[in-house]
């Protein structure tokens, strides 16, 4: 049964648009995920058989392509061998998900098989396009396998660690962008490493949070960080940076454990803004907080405070994890208020406006979760 052009767009535009994705927010880029879902199924409509068919296809082609427009890992390979992905992935969720329907809302599921078919498409585009640099990389995370394991002890974990490394490495590597491939590794090598050596602590952390301060004993090394001139703090400054470092991270712990924080399930979305709102705005003002930040990034990542979605709000480049959006544009304010200059981007702390619509809230209940916030915290900071 063929399909028009506009059958097929009637068909996928009500069905991505009636969309909830994760905790019943409002799909992203649904323009972009409509119409690259009717051109892929334009190429085959001669191959379905009723309505019926013609649902099923719209709903994987929009389940794939709500994951592709939202992560800016799948840009990173040619749009040919993205074609090709994104047809192995078609037909391996066909046939491993006999009911297509609801795919919107179970993204990890689609994720798995996107992912592990990019992986493998990326690491052949990658030889062909840049050899030298997988080769180096290669090389590289061998080399952080041996580091992480010169005694032969938790070999599984040491070779778990490496094996992500080289993955985010595949994914993040873009052959001609302006970051030189050295330049990728390294920071696999650094946050790898750093994954490995915090997992004893992880293992061990007790339940009576927060923990001892890491500020202190790492106040010399970030001092170190801050290299230039123009970026040397006072000592009162300096002072009072390692202070908010240090209120840093006790919110991070303390979210690790959300019941110490006595946070309901009403509070929960507005504190998870508010904290990423106080964790990227930190970040961004000065180097020591920043390099705190990157140095404990896979603790601050896991620990459930932070909320990924919110932040690729209101920053204007797409994030992966927190250090992204350090020194990145945040998004125009005309995103949020009608009336205003066109040229004007959100500052932070941000505005209530932008976490009221976020939540899809009035701009008081925030204010008013804003003071509760508030309060919360000078209660933890000061027990």
């Amino acid at each position: 049964m063929a399909f028009t052009r506009l059958e097929i767009t009637e068909a996928v535009t009500a069905l991505v648009s009636n969309a909830k994705f994760r905790s019943g927010k409002k799909l992203e880029n649904k323009e972009e995920i409509i119409e690259r879902t009717v051109d892929s199924i334009v190429k085959k409509t001669g191959s379905l058989t009723s309505r019926v068919e013609l649902k099923k296809t719209a709903d994987v082609y929009s389940a794939i392509f709500a994951k592709v427009c939202a992560s800016k890992y799948f840009s990173t390979l040619d749009e040919d061998s993205l074609a090709d992905v994104i047809e192995k992935t078609f037909i391996e969720i066909r046939a491993k998900y006999p009911d297509t329907s609801g795919l919107l809302q179970a993204p990890q599921k689609v994720n798995d098989i996107l992912t592990d078919s990019f992986l493998k498409a990326k690491s052949r585009y990658l030889i062909s396009v840049d050899n030298d640099a997988y080769e180096g990389a290669y090389k590289l995370i061998h080399r952080l396998k041996e580091h992480l394991n010169p005694t032969g002890k938790e070999i599984d974990f040491a070779n778990e660690v490496a094996d992500d490394a080289m993955s985010r490495f595949i994914k993040s590597y873009d052959p001609y962008g302006d970051v030189s491939f050295e330049i990728v590794a390294r920071r696999v090598f650094d946050n790898a490493e750093n994954s490995f050596t915090k997992s004893a602590e992880y293992k061990t952390r007790e339940k009576n949070m927060p923990l001892k301060s890491e500020v202190e004993s790492e106040g010399i090394e970030l001092e170190e960080k801050v290299s230039s001139k123009e970026d040397k703090l006072p000592d009162e400054i300096v002072e009072s940076v390692y202070a908010q470092v240090r209120k840093c991270e006790i919110m991070r712990d303390l979210f690790a454990v959300p019941n110490k924080l006595k946070i309901s399930n009403i509070q929960l979305p507005y504190f998870r803004c508010f904290y990423t709102d106080g964790i990227s705005y930190m970040q961004d003002i000065n180097k020591i907080a920043y390099s705190h930040i990157k140095k404990y990034e896979k603790q601050y990542m896991s620990n459930g405070g932070l909320d990924m979605e919110f932040l690729n709000y209101f920053v204007d480049s797409p994030c992966e994890v927190i250090s992204d959006a350090y020194k990145k544009p945040r998004a125009y304010m005309s995103k949020f208020r009608n009336e205003c200059d066109a040229e004007k981007r959100c500052t932070q702390p941000l505005e209530g406006i932008v976490t009221a619509l976020y939540l899809n809230k009035s701009e008081g209940s925030v204010s008013q979760m804003k003071n509760k916030y508030r309060d919360r915290l000078r209660l933890v900071l000061t027990e």
